[in-house]
């Protein structure tokens, strides 16, 4: 009873779900009904994430600088011949895996020396489910030692923030130097997350700074 929606209240509700992220304002009329402001998606949400780990960890072994290498490797990896779907969910389990451990530096930092120790010298001979096993018996934390996750998590949130910009759809405290907060289409109050890709510790974050840059939400309202 201390947490419900509130009547009449227009709420941001973001929904980052695995493929998608998705995010609507609604406002509740009663218990039953709720009124629809805006409704809005855009395809790029918790597999972009994942795919940025993958790239993270062929960087890892390859180098970061080393753009076509990396290239070559995430290719090999995921459209190789020995590829089939059963390697390919196998390996995103483990991604996901990594995605909700801990975050731990001095794990991180064991994790990828031991990635190159055991590939760097020889990458090209590398196939999935040698990946897999190794991932699989190295837990925990790898990182994000050259910001490849942290600028996909920022890209998706820069995504989320000029669409709603672009649509004139503002809060209540948006910061006044804002030219849109003079004609908006919708308001919210609030803010609701809600889907799995929330669950990674880093989106969270960058769309809590986003908001409190952009909109004016503070973390007390997300």
């Amino acid at each position: 009873d201390t947490n419900r929606l509130v009547i009449n209240k227009p709420y941001l509700i973001i929904d980052g779900g695995n493929g998608t992220m998705d995010f609507s304002i609604i406002s509740i009329k009663n218990k039953a009904e709720y009124r629809s402001l805006y409704r809005d998606g855009f395809i790029g949400s918790g597999n972009a994430i994942t795919y940025a780990l993958f790239d993270h960890i062929c960087a890892v072994i390859t180098g970061f600088m080393n753009n076509k290498d990396r290239k070559e490797l995430m290719t090999s990896l995921l459209f190789g011949d020995q590829t089939d779907q059963l390697g390919l969910r196998n390996l995103r389990n483990e991604l996901e895996k990594i995605k909700k451990a801990d975050k731990n530096p001095l794990k991180a930092n064991r994790n990828c020396q031991l990635l190159k120790e055991k590939f760097g010298s020889h990458w090209r001979e590398i196939n999935l489910e040698t990946l897999t096993t190794f991932l699989h018996d190295n837990t925990g934390d790898y990182g994000d030692c050259y910001g490849i996750i942290h600028a996909t998590c920022d890209k998706i949130c820069r995504l989320l923030t000029d669409n709603l910009l672009r649509n004139r759809i503002t809060s209540n405290c948006m910061p006044s130097n804002n030219n849109i907060i003079k004609n908006p289409a919708a308001k919210f109050e609030e803010v609701i997350l809600a889907g799995r890709a929330f669950r990674y510790p880093m989106l969270k974050k960058t769309l809590q700074n986003y908001m409190k840059k952009y909109s004016g939400i503070t973390e007390d309202k997300i």
